[in-house]
């Protein structure tokens, strides 16, 4: 059998495989893999770290819990069953009341329903997670409050009464469920199942990053509906600070700082990660690579466009002038022309991808102070987190940022997650390359964008983005998907004003993958 780089690996047999610190024989045992745990291989040894191995077979680096196991007790892994329905499977269930995967029980999955099935099956549910004790209860669900803001899935606000209010038990809740929408539930399904495993797994752990406290989670794979309960975030309530808008960074005077907290913590996430402690089922149900329905084929024509003939009075002149616009056509299609080799360039250096938060915009935390003025942060929102590129992170991080301050501070944040990984896990990236990664994410994002102006013009006219005066117009407050959406834009224009332009990172790539230089 044939050990390669970025391949996923069970572990078979009647024992356990240690995990040591190097592929030496003398080397720490830092853990203990048990029969059927899936790995992803990072670097298969040299012949001479092979002969010093504790067996004869070779040694390969897998990348969490980080370290070097012998190969003898492991084959390939299973094709990993696709959570996606087809869209005719989805159509004759999604609508269907099953129980769910996790705790066998029947679950409501629109605000209809769960208001209907109150207090009774929060009991159910609460006993059944853990987080009620047997002889207590849900005695009232009130002052229900829908949030729905159009995104990927539905929520609401809700309060309860329990029969004993003990300390640790909140009284106020969130619920997220699907969307109504059909096909803003098909698209997004995913999305849930991910959060509910997230939401589960994290009560049960320390973790290194501030969250919600679960209630309850679960979801069906035969028809697509989950339900997630959690404590719900006292935003405005001191000293947690009312939830900062998406898109509209211009307007806070301490963003770099936000982001800095934020990406602290996803580098602690990602090292937590790394040395096994997020379990070791976590390749099973988040795994490396996984394949998510890709976005299908856009034009770049309608970017140029929207930039010549309806926002180009919102953006800088750089932006607008013809031979700016003939290069962006150019390097536009190609980048469409390249998507596979981008994100497979980036998705393949194991060493640089790991457990991430997806979507770390200033809207998905909470942030207070201490009495000392130092800014904490907690997550929420974790959506379609998994294992990606490290890069990848930072442009789910960084695409509703300010523009004209994205390129200082995606480098000087890259800088700071080097560091912060470097004291929680004891392992130095190389942060050119890192920022290498995130600038290719970045640029893959383009079909993204162009759909995100689709959208906008769905709802906008010319004369309506005509109207619009500058960034500072109030209807990018009132719309936080517009105010988004040129962010988005502006942060993919700025790419052709950084040191390497997206044409030459292609061309850079291209010549390492032909030349077999490429991870």
């Amino acid at each position: 059998m044939i050990f390669e780089a970025a391949r996923r690996y069970t572990v078979v047999g009647g024992k356990s495989v240690p995990v040591r610190d190097r592929g030496d024989l003398g080397s720490q045992q830092v853990a203990l893999l048990p029969p059927g745990t899936t790995i992803v291989c990072v670097e298969v040894a040299e012949p001479s770290v092979a002969a010093a191995a504790v067996s004869a077979t070779p040694n390969i680096r897998i990348s969490a819990p980080a370290g070097w196991i012998s190969t003898d007790a492991l084959i390939d892994a299973p094709h990993r069953r696709s959570l996606a329905l087809s869209w005719q499977e989805f159509e004759a269930n999604h609508l269907r009341i099953a129980a769910g995967d996790q705790y066998n029980l029947i679950f409501p999955f629109s605000h209809e329903m769960l208001q209907s099935m109150g207090a009774e099956f929060l009991t159910e549910a609460f006993r059944a997670a853990g987080t009620l004790d047997p002889d207590n209860c849900v005695e009232t669900l009130c002052n229900y409050k829908i949030l729905d803001a159009g995104g990927a899935s539905t929520s609401a606000a809700f309060d309860v009464v329990y029969r004993k209010a003990l300390p640790g038990l909140h009284t106020q809740l969130f619920v997220k469920m699907p969307a109504a929408d059909p096909m803003r539930k098909f698209i997004s399904s995913h999305m849930l199942y991910g959060e509910t495993q997230i939401a589960m797994r994290f009560a049960g752990l320390a973790m290194p990053t501030p969250v919600s406290q679960y209630y309850f989670g679960d979801y069906c794979r035969e028809t697509s509906n989950g339900i997630l309960v959690t404590e719900r975030i006292g935003f405005g309530e001191a000293p947690i600070e009312p939830v900062l808008p998406k898109g509209l960074d211009q307007l806070l005077p301490d963003a770099a700082e936000r982001y800095a907290v934020l990406t602290s913590l996803q580098a602690r996430l990602v090292a937590f990660h790394k040395r096994g402690e997020l379990g070791f089922d976590t390749e099973d149900i988040f795994p490396f690579r996984a394949k998510i329905t890709g976005m299908p084929a856009v034009k770049i024509d309608p970017l140029i466009d929207f930039i010549e003939d309806k926002v180009g009075h919102l953006l800088p002149a750089k932006y607008q002038h013809p031979s700016f616009l003939s290069q962006l056509r150019r390097d536009g299609e190609r980048i469409l022309d390249s998507l596979d080799m981008l994100s497979g360039y980036i998705g393949r250096d194991v060493d640089y991808t790991g457990f991430c938060h997806a979507n770390l915009n200033l809207d998905n935390a909470w942030f207070w102070r201490t009495p000392t003025g130092s800014l904490q942060a907690g997550l929420i929102d974790w959506g379609s987190a998994g294992q990606m590129s490290l890069g990848q992170s930072f442009q789910g991080m960084l695409f509703a940022s300010e523009p004209s301050k994205f390129l200082a501070l995606r480098q000087a944040l890259v800088s700071h997650f080097v560091a912060e990984y470097k004291d929680a896990s004891g392992v130095t990236l190389d942060g050119e390359k890192l920022l290498l990664h995130a600038k290719i994410a970045s640029i893959t994002g383009l079909p993204l964008l162009v759909f995100a102006i689709g959208d906008a013009l769905g709802r906008y006219t010319k004369a309506d983005l005509r109207g619009i005066s500058n960034t500072n117009d109030p209807r990018l407050s009132t719309d936080p998907g517009l105010g988004t959406m040129l962010s988005m834009l502006g942060i993919f224009l700025e790419e052709w004003f950084d040191t390497q332009t997206p044409t030459a990172i292609c061309e850079r790539i291209l010549r390492e993958m032909e030349n077999g230089e490429a991870h």
